[in-house]
């Protein structure tokens, strides 16, 4: 059988590793649950037997192979890695941990079972039998498989029991398993040399990728990014700036002291006294002075207090638009990586369709049922698509870089994506008006505007209010002498009344001056709003136009999947020529390369129209 008759049955190499996965390995995993739900007795008991099952799996050569490839090809296809972590990984996982919380519960085990359990035994168990597979023949010392096996639960029993009673306890109808003090040593050495030796079986793997979905790209993009940083630190201005403004209407308190060595010309006082000298000897002159004053009423400078609140909370606003610009190229740099990402899948499906049609070619040449010319077109073609799976991992590559910069990771950040994610966001109202309408009361830009017009009607307000005349109250308390024996007191209460009557018209045009940037306040915030309608609108039809195109696209990927495979099956029988094969070939990538497309489209359709309603955080 050759190797192109495999994909007469399965669509892809993904396809048939998956069910080779679902046959050897899934069956397993719900063997262990089967097992677990009908046992009646201990945890102990159906821990000891899980293992002896697995380990009897393990054994087999079939199995260790299939590890061995998992171990080698999983790095190269994410989708397949996701599907094995997913079905396998995680599965087998939650049936051990439901035996360790029975044991837990019942008082066998202690609470570390939960996380040793699980992730332990099917390491240990997997390791140890593919080092017995890969080096059994030369290590003559080691010892039988079963009595490995009984050294293995022995002492994961003994590690995991709430007690040393507990521990020893046989199950019952069982041979009573123990390690002796003086082998306990060498066993754990043992294990511990298995182990590290694994290590050279596995493919090695330069750091553990991230994964990050398109909600977290955009959570990452809004609270890393450098503009919404920056507007944060702009925003946190603000407040300050208007905690100043506030000051002036708090009680303004000082204190002063000073020590003065000094003389005094009398007759600058009209001071002439007879036979006295006109300048008196040097004396010290000691004061101490504490005074207060407060705003009674001052309707300008409350104004200008209210419009500086009003600019902290716009300079808040402004912060979350800058915030969810970074978010939204954030989101278009995971689009950009996940279509990347299923390029290089497509890509990779063009190849192994392209070498399975070249491996059909070339046995019919040696047959000498085709002519030489199907083998060298089909060698083109399997040349072309190596060149498109280079250039198609670049581009994801590039992609890389650039979500990384975009939600400020270290650029050698390796990141994985599901690239066929499906996107979910906050669905848009079906009437077109009333999208609108949640889109003006939930935009930040559109209510930092109308915040903006309000600060400027408050500054207007301030500048008229200063016709107004002011009341402030102020006060001191002083005592001085020319001794620190000898100090007398004085004080000063009183009430001040200032009322501007005529500033040479300054006032009058200081009010015209900003009526004119209220009107054009009013300009921007008329262009923003018929912005935010033409956005929410073409956010409408770019959904439903995405949703034709994903429509379209899937329709077309399956004609050209059903167009290949009829021409595969006439190139195999002899009956037509490798151009029908390639040109089938043509088609598909190109009808798969549409499909990523459209579903980039439908993706971006939906981050846009999230952002136009003002409701990016929906995304996931």
């Amino acid at each position: 059988m050759s190797k192109g008759t495999v994909y007469l049955y399965f669509a892809s190499k993904d396809d048939l590793f998956r069910a080779i996965i679902e046959k050897k390995v899934v069956v397993l995993i719900e063997g262990v649950e089967s097992l677990a739900r009908r046992h009646q007795g201990t945890a102990t008991e159906l821990l000891t037997a899980v293992i002896e099952r697995l380990w009897e799996v393990m054994a087999r050569p079939d199995i260790i192979r299939l590890c061995r490839l998992v171990q080698a090809e999983l790095g190269q296809f994410p989708e397949i890695r996701r599907f094995f972590f997913d079905q396998v990984i995680q599965r087998h996982r939650r049936a051990l941990r439901a035996i360790a919380a029975r044991g837990v519960a019942s008082g066998e085990f202690r609470r570390q079972a939960l996380v040793v359990i699980p992730r332990m035994v099917p390491s240990l168990v997997m390791q140890l039998n593919l080092n017995r597979f890969l080096f059994g023949d030369l290590d003559s010392a080691a010892p039988a498989s079963a009595t490995m096996r009984d050294a293995v639960i022995a002492l994961l029993l003994d590690g995991i029991a709430r007690s040393p009673r507990t521990a020893r306890a046989a199950p019952r109808g069982r041979k009573k398993r123990g390690i002796t003090a003086k082998a306990r040593p060498a066993l754990i050495a043992a294990l511990g040399l298995a182990v590290a030796a694994g290590g050279l079986t596995a493919q090695a793997v330069p750091s553990r990728p991230l994964s990050m979905t398109i909600g977290e790209a955009l959570a990452r993009g809004r609270s890393s990014g450098i503009d919404a940083a920056l507007a944060r630190l702009g925003a946190q201005q603000s407040t300050v700036r208007s905690d100043i403004q506030h000051a002036a209407l708090l009680p303004q308190v000082d204190l002063s002291g000073s020590a003065l060595r000094q003389t005094v010309n009398l007759r600058e006082f009209g001071f002439s006294i007879p036979g006295a000298p006109a300048v008196t000897d040097p004396f010290t002159l000691f004061r101490a002075r504490a005074g207060a004053s407060q705003v009674l009423f001052d309707a300008g400078t409350v104004e200008r207090v209210r419009a500086a609140r009003d600019s902290a909370i716009a300079a808040g606003l402004d912060a979350q638009r800058a915030g969810d610009v970074t978010a939204a190229l954030a989101g278009a740099a995971w689009l950009h990586l996940a279509g990347a990402t299923e390029t290089v899948l497509a890509r990779q499906q063009d190849s192994v369709t392209a070498f399975a049609l070249l491996e059909i070619a070339r046995s019919q040449v040696d047959a000498g049922t085709a002519p030489r010319i199907d083998l060298t077109r089909s060698e083109t073609r399997a040349a072309a698509v190596r060149v498109a799976i280079a250039v198609a991992r670049n581009d994801r590559d590039r992609a890389t870089l650039e979500l990384a910069r975009a939600v400020d990771l270290p650029p050698g950040t390796p990141i994985v994506i599901q690239a066929d994610s499906v996107i979910t966001a906050q669905p848009m109202p079906a009437d077109i008006d009333s999208a609108i309408a949640m889109a003006r009361a939930h935009r930040p830009d559109y209510a930092a505007e109308q915040q903006r017009a309000a600060v400027m009607q408050r500054e207007l307000a301030a500048i008229r209010a200063e016709r107004l005349p002011s009341i402030t109250a102020s006060g001191y308390g002083q005592t001085s002498g020319t001794a620190i024996d000898n100090l007398y007191g004085t004080w000063n209460i009183g009430v001040y009344l200032a009322w501007p009557i005529f500033d040479g018209l300054r006032r009058e045009r200081r009010i015209d001056e900003q009526q004119l940037r209220i009107d054009a306040e009013k300009i921007r915030l008329h262009d923003l709003d018929a912005s935010i309608e033409t956005e929410v609108r073409g956010a409408a039809l770019d959904i439903a136009s995405a949703r034709e195109q994903l429509s379209l696209a899937g329709n077309r990927v399956r004609l050209a999947e059903e167009e290949l495979s009829e021409a595969q099956q006439r190139f195999s029988a002899g009956v037509a020529g490798s151009v029908e094969t390639t040109d089938a070939e043509a088609e598909l990538a190109s009808a798969r390369d549409a499909l990523i497309q459209a579903r980039l489209a439908a993706g971006a359709a939906q981050v846009n129209a999230a952002r136009a309603m003002g409701m990016l955080d929906s995304v996931k």
